[in-house]
């Protein structure tokens, strides 16, 4: 009887923000094959946002609910006034159920034992949100506030305190349900757009496995192995692998809390990871968010969807701030090549409309908890920012990048160079095909979609400004392999 009165309530919760999302997918973005996929995403990430705001003013898990409930009654609103009210709004895939099911079951399977990168602060954080501890302060010095990108720590913390689940299984399903929704709605909607499942296998492969190829290095003569191994001084847990980076292409990846079977040192990375590697404490929320956003911005309709999409630009900050403020700078580039283009000088009224959804997101990121909010405290208020874990200070350099494993990579020298360029992998050939893609975006007005693309431009930017503050080299690493990301948007016409 006990479990069936935590049960309960814990499945209720999830229905509500689940059908909120499948409404509003339904009714306001009138998706139709993505619409049970991207439903749920949708309403996960919206109650994830209402429930950070509403904890300054309500604690948990009476804010958990209430996200909840908010997004069930917004979606009942919305499809009350849709047109499309009369018709049937529910369908169930049940080729999409069952694979969004299998997987998540997969990912958790693969999570469960592991206990790599930063889960030794991801689980105490999840653990002291569930408590009411939102936005977190850092565990191991509660008087300090902990500015990070806490969003899918949050979804873990409310499976803890509403599914009554230990934090470790919480955070590890949290990754898994995440990665789950990701793969199903890349399968869908890339299908969709080219007209093809096999397309849209080929781009959910690609999302969940494109990344560095350290491996490469054993394919190349041996003597210029050697002379590239004797270019690098390997750090972290690349330092704790093997004592040159030679030794380790054939050295199992020493790191604590990994499986029984050793990973291979070649097969790990330092910067560009697949998404099948998410496992810290974002999981891959940095990348459906941004799927989302190119799922249903084209679809922008009303002022509800407007105020959807600004909501879902703000659950990014949460996410991956780096890659949030580069959205704007990418969109300011998209103008610029709009009015080369056109040769002319002037806002196109569709221009007006993306730039209103993403100005609308600017304020509530910098008061909304995590990392900008915490960037904002300590330029405004240098006093305030002694209570924050993490500094902000960044410096410019010559033109290198640095990998978690193998330290600074100068890309003025051949050797590391080559190092680089392998560790960031095929996935930049993939950056043509990309660019162009942009374009054609510009010449039809997709202006956000262009952005997404485009914003690979900024890619450059880790090359010659170095983050300096308290996350040190790891942080740069994070910068170069995030810019990356929209490469997966590729096989997508």
């Amino acid at each position: 009887m006990t479990e069936l009165t935590t049960i309960l309530p814990f499945l209720i919760w999830a229905a509500s923000w689940a059908i909120g999302g499948y409404l509003i997918a339904w009714a306001v973005f009138d998706l139709q094959r993505e619409r049970f996929v991207a439903g749920l995403a949708l309403g996960l990430v919206l109650q994830l946002w209402l429930a950070n705001a509403l904890t300054y003013a309500i604690p948990a898990p009476s804010s958990f609910w209430a996200s909840a409930g908010a997004v069930l009654l917004f979606g009942l609103i919305a499809m009350v006034r849709s047109r499309r009210r009369l018709q049937r709004p529910f369908s169930l895939p049940i080729g999409q159920a069952l694979a969004l099911a299998v997987l998540t079951y997969v990912f958790l399977a693969v999570e469960r034992g592991l206990n790599i990168f930063d889960d030794f602060q991801n689980i105490p954080t999840a653990s002291t949100m569930a408590a009411g501890d939102i936005p977190p302060h850092f565990p191991y010095a509660p008087h300090l506030r902990f500015g990070y990108h806490y969003l899918l720590l949050l979804f873990a913390a409310q499976l803890i305190r509403l599914g009554d689940l230990f934090p470790w299984t919480a955070v590890d399903l949290a990754r898994a349900v995440v990665l789950a929704l990701l793969l199903v709605l890349t399968y869908v909607w890339a299908g969709r757009m080219a007209r093809s499942r096999l397309a849209g296998g080929i781009a959910a492969t690609f999302v969940a496995f494109a990344g560095g190829a350290r491996w490469l290095l054993l394919l190349l003569p041996e003597a210029l192995s050697r002379s590239i191994s004797r270019s690098i001084s390997l750090i972290g847990s690349g330092a704790a692998s093997a004592p040159d980076l030679m030794a380790g292409l054939t050295a199992p990846w020493r790191i604590e809390g990994d499986g029984p079977i050793p990973f291979p040192f070649a097969f790990a990375n330092g910067i560009n990871n697949p998404t099948t590697m998410a496992h810290g404490g974002v999981g891959a929320l940095y990348v459906l968010i941004p799927l989302l956003l190119l799922v249903l911005f084209r679809r922008l309709r009303n002022l509800s969807g407007g105020l959807v999409l600004i909501t879902l630009i703000a659950s990014h900050a949460l996410t991956v701030e780096f890659d949030f403020l580069v959205m704007y700078a990418a969109l300011g580039l998209v103008l610029l090549l709009d009015w080369v283009r056109r040769r002319k000088v002037g806002v196109l009224r569709s221009f007006w409309t993306t730039a209103a959804v993403a100005a609308g997101a600017l304020p509530i990121a910098a008061v909304q908890g995590g990392v900008l909010t915490e960037l904002v405290r300590e330029r405004l208020l240098t006093a305030d920012a002694r209570q924050s874990f993490h500094t902000f200070q960044f410096s410019f350099s010559t033109p290198s990048l640095v990998s978690g494993h193998l330290g600074w990579l100068e890309l003025l020298h051949p050797y590391p160079l080559v190092a680089a360029l392998l560790e960031l992998g095929p996935v930049l050939l993939a950056t043509p095909l990309l660019f162009a893609w942009g374009g054609k975006m510009i010449r039809v007005q997709k202006w956000w979609e262009a952005g997404i693309a485009l914003g690979g431009v900024f890619v450059l930017l880790p090359l010659f400004v170095k983050y300096a503050g308290s996350a040190g080299q790891s942080a740069n690493a994070r910068l170069f392999g995030i810019l990356l990301q929209p490469a997966p948007c590729t096989p997508c016409p």
